[in-house]
């Protein structure tokens, strides 16, 4: 083999190495997908009338199936009640709690941020298909103040 061919062979082995090593990284970035909702009592099933109003962003990491969040929410009510993930429903059906959170505040209005253990194969393929809503309970609406249904991309 000619010092020209040897050159060749190692030009071409090196850029078919840094291909697959691109395409891995873009691998790995697609893994994490971010999730948004926006709620109101005009999400609830059946709606209810209230000035309370909230959000959800976080992200899902498809490789470790963990959900991490940050909500925000105001609420007329005095104090919160409760606050859970639910699924699987549509934005028209209610649906069990399919995880529910503890540890917030139970202040009319406030943050709190954390992460889920992570998902079942049957809650990761609800939570992707859209089937799931975030639902915050207080003593104005105990069947739930604010929701919004959980939107991931």
């Amino acid at each position: 083999m000619t010092t020209r061919s040897k050159i060749m062979s190692g030009l071409f082995l090196f850029l078919g190495f840094s291909l697959l090593f691109v395409a891995c990284k873009k691998d790995e970035a697609s893994s994490m997908l971010s999730v948004s909702a926006t709620l109101s009592g005009a999400n609830e099933v059946p709606p209810i009338t209230t000035t309370g109003t909230g959000s959800l962003t976080g992200t899902y990491d498809k490789d470790t199936k963990v959900l991490t969040y940050n909500i925000q929410w105001r609420v007329e009510g005095t104090a919160l009640t409760g606050m859970h993930f639910h699924g699987p429903a549509s934005t028209t059906e209610n649906a069990g709690i399919a995880i529910g959170l503890t540890g917030f505040s139970t202040a009319n209005n406030g943050t709190f941020a954390g992460a889920t253990a992570p998902l079942t194969t049957q809650q990761e393929t609800d939570l992707l298909a859209g089937k799931w809503y975030l639902n915050i309970h207080s003593d104005k609406a105990r069947g739930g103040e604010i929701r919004g249904q959980v939107i991931v991309k």
